[in-house]
């Protein structure tokens, strides 16, 4: 700890306290959401205690939804006042605290909110903060004449854009623009003077601020959110964030990770400061702490703590469970994405009923919870400080006005002892007292768009780094198909430029997911990220300079078409030493009739294209389902072919661990080295499998199990497959292995069409997100799934497999 950091704090007011029962508290008044005195004499107790700031929530609405009037009536957190309202009020009764007012990017307007906290800022000296909140109450819908609340993307989208106009509005005047010369009659300096002429994906705002420059430069930026699109938010316009965690393990991974965020804005790591909530529960003994926090856990009324866990899991209907058993299984929601990940796993981490996970939440809501004398207090802090987990923290007193005076008048001294507080106040603005330095005029808006190349764009070593860093990723080479031939980066997927928007979400279904993209060095990936950024895709990125600089970057030259599989199926071969036979010694063997059987493992499209003279077409993933009746005879010898070597490789080698009685080898090069030999190839439909036999379906099934000793896939049904297609943390493709036409005929709804024996060879070309979960669709009897599923899984990919009868109602017609 250096010799000038102190704890930051911050008194967070919310009417009776932050219990959920703290309204009928015998030492909260009546109705204190509707006193003034009441605030007024929480701000000056906070303003004793030297904390840096008082923090005022917010909602837009009183009736959450379909809150049955049960929940409602017995609820205390209903009506409150505006807090920009109530912190011009507050600003006449204190002198040094600063003032932090909730106001939603969603439901005002930029000029608006600038003007507002512009005007408050001059009338409490520079003592005035902003919570950036994007609303996620979505009742509040329906009070803004809008049919629905705006998901979750879409609200950060906006919200970005908003508060870089404000900051714009702010810096609409120069601090000494208006002069006031009565001499000379100019009251503005006309050079003072910055109109915005803003045109964005949400605003369109023209400017100038009809109110001076704040004495602050800008009103200090606060946030909430510790989503992924919070986090992005935050640490680049943000100068406090407030967050939830109920441990400390929690709270230094997410300080760790948001501190490392800054750098990417051109931002020290002490521009930032960390407040995480915590629960105070504070008495000179901990017998005495306890029985106070006994005392008002009494006064939970069931009805309300279940509703207040609802609220948090993002509106799950809990009627109908009973209160001493499991919570349900959650689906996603579009609520407050890091509160809702806190509490769940809060009830999953201790295996929680309904009823004990409502008494765990009543008072901290998921925030840090503790219940302790002062010296318990101040070592809780000092542990989290210290150790790298906050750098402050927003007090949440129990109840009002006992919970705060206790806690200034018995945790602030310890603290002070320990010389982790001040003992009077540094400055006169909040800025000051928060050792945030005061914004140039113009400086936010440079910055911003200095950081757009870093914010949009990642050089070649990041990509290294994304590619070994084991999170999701997508890479799509948006050169155009003919310029790409078979060089792309490794691991990428091909989509040229004019097909990507209409087509990444087939490839991308998630739209969370970190996706590159880069292009010939023209720009045309920067401009496909800014269009696409605005349809809700929020880790979109250009690769700088776009595939020349990455060879500059260190690769000599670019790998060959799909290098994964070609070097998996090369290690499959000199492992399992796979049988291989030359064009000459093929072509020995047809001359002196010997019986030859020739399976060709590509698509039928590439089948008909061209093939060795004599082939059957008997894609990858068909070739253990339909061996029997193309192959009646053990004496027969097999060589599987296609263009080259992946798929012969990896079809003659699936043919030999299925324990086939044939000698099966793979064709070397396969069309290619037939072409080379100078001779001819077929073209067109020779030759083909029909319907599977009873005997080839009972000889697949029997083989099909030797294959897949030793391996091990959950299997799982069309809803769990859905669920996950929907979950908003993992992608997850539903690949249909089976054939095209089988596919043409009935699949299962959101599923893609993907022959299971092309997956081998070319996985990215379909599955264009690393780390993703990848479940393949068959029938019943699963042999193609189950071959798919064997190699793939040996190529790192996560599988599942669902085996379903495609005779069954529960369908999409193609």
């Amino acid at each position: 700890m250096t010799e000038d950091r102190k704890i930051r704090l911050g008194a967070f007011v919310r009417g009776p306290g932050h219990h959920v029962a703290a309204w009928r508290h015998p030492d909260v008044p009546a109705n204190p959401g509707l006193s003034f005195q009441h605030y007024a004499d929480a701000a000056r107790t906070a303003e004793r205690g030297l904390f840096d700031m008082v923090f005022l929530a917010d909602s837009l609405s009183a009736r959450n939804g379909e809150q049955p009037i049960e929940t409602f009536e017995r609820t205390g957190h209903v009506v409150h006042f505006e807090p920009l309202t109530l912190l011009s009020a507050l600003s006449t009764v204190t002198q040094r605290i600063g003032l932090v007012a909730t106001a939603s990017t969603t439901y005002w307007e930029p000029f608006h909110l600038a003007r507002l906290f512009a005007s408050v800022d001059h009338l409490s000296g520079g003592r005035t903060g902003w919570n950036v909140v994007t609303s996620a109450d979505a009742p509040a819908a329906a009070n803004f004449s809008r049919d629905q609340h705006p998901v979750h993307a879409d609200r950060y989208d906006r919200a970005e854009e908003f508060v870089a106009v404000a900051q714009k509005l702010w810096d609409s005047w120069d601090d000494d623009a208006f002069v006031a010369d009565k001499a000379s009659g100019i009251a503005i300096d006309r050079h003072g003077i910055h109109a915005l002429d803003h045109v964005g994906r949400h605003f369109r705002v023209k400017g100038p601020l009809n109110v001076a420059r704040p004495p602050q430069g800008h009103p200090v930026i606060v946030q909430a959110g510790s989503s992924d699109a919070g986090q992005h938010l935050a640490a680049r316009t943000a100068e406090v964030v407030f967050t939830a965690h109920p441990t400390i393990e929690s709270a230094r991974g997410f300080y760790s990770e948001l501190k490392g965020r800054l750098g990417s804005f051109g931002r020290s790591a002490n521009s930032l400061k960390i407040m995480p909530g915590v629960f105070p529960v504070v008495a000179p003994t901990r017998a005495e702490a306890e029985d106070k926090f006994d005392a008002i856990q009494r006064l939970v009324d069931p009805v309300v703590g279940v509703a207040l866990v609802s609220g948090l899991l993002g509106g799950v209907d809990l009627s109908g469970y009973p209160l001493d058993g499991a919570l349900p299984e959650l689906g996603s929601s579009d609520a407050v994405k890091s509160r809702l990940k806190v509490v769940s796993e809060l009830a999953a981490s201790r295996n929680l009923t309904i009823r004990q996970l409502y008494l765990a939440v009543a008072g901290a809501r998921g925030h840090f919870q503790i219940v302790g004398t002062p010296k318990d207090v101040a070592d809780m802090m000092e542990e989290w400080f210290t150790g790298g987990a906050a750098d402050g923290f927003n007090v949440m007193p129990p109840i009002l006005p006992t919970g705060l005076t206790d806690f200034v008048d018995l945790v602030i001294p310890e603290l002070q002892r320990r010389g982790l507080f001040r003992t009077a106040y540094e400055g006169s603005t909040l800025r000051e007292n928060l050792g945030l330095a005061r914004p140039v005029r113009g400086a936010a808006e440079q910055q911003r768009e200095e950081s757009i190349m870093s914010d949009t764009t990642i050089d070649s070593t990041t990509f290294r780094q994304w590619l070994a860093d084991g999170e999701e990723l997508a890479v799509l080479d948006i050169r155009d198909s003919a310029a790409v031939g078979y060089a792309s980066p490794l691991f990428a997927t091909n989509l040229p430029a004019d097909q990507v928007e209409a087509e990444i979400d087939r490839f991308i279904p998630r739209k969370a997911v970190r996706t590159v993209l880069a292009d010939d060095g023209s720009g045309v990936a920067e401009r496909l990220v800014e269009r696409l950024t605005g349809r809700g895709r929020s880790q979109l990125f250009a690769l700088a300079g776009g595939i020349p600089e990455w060879t500059k970057g260190g690769l000599d030259g670019l790998p060959t078409f799909d290098t994964p599989g070609v070097d998996f199926s090369l290690a499959i071969r000199d492992e399992k030493g796979t049988p291989v036979i030359t064009v000459d010694e093929l072509e020995a063997l047809k001359g002196q009739v010997a019986d030859v059987v020739i399976l060709d493992s590509r698509t039928v499209a590439e089948f008909d294209k061209d093939h060795v003279p004599g082939a059957i077409s008997v894609p990858g993933a068909e070739l253990v389902l339909r061996f029997a009746d193309l192959v009646p005879s053990p004496e027969t010898q097999v060589v599987v072919s296609c263009a080259g070597l992946p798929r012969a490789i990896i079809g003659a080698q699936t043919l030999i661990d299925a324990g086939v009685p044939n000698r099966v080898a793979y064709l070397h090069d396969g069309t290619k080295a037939w072409r080379e030999a100078g001779l001819a190839l077929e073209t067109g439909r020779t030759a083909g499998y029909g319907s599977a036999s009873e005997d080839a379906k009972r000889f697949a099934g029997e083989h099909i199990a030797k294959l897949a000793e030793g391996d091990s896939f959950p299997r799982i049904d069309a809803a769990t497959a859905a669920a996950w297609a929907k979950d908003e943390k993992r992608t997850t493709y539903l690949l249909d292995v089976r054939t095209p036409e089988e596919f043409a005929e009935a699949h299962i709804a959101g599923s893609i069409a993907s022959e299971g024996g092309q997956l081998l060879g070319v996985a990215y070309r379909t599955i264009a997100v690393r780390g993703a979960r990848v479940v393949l669709i068959d029938d019943l009897l699963g042999v193609r799934a189950a071959t798919t599923a064997h190699w793939l899984q040996r190529r790192g990919f996560e599988i599942a497999i669902l085996l379903h009868d495609f005779q069954s109602a529960s369908l999409d017609a193609a």
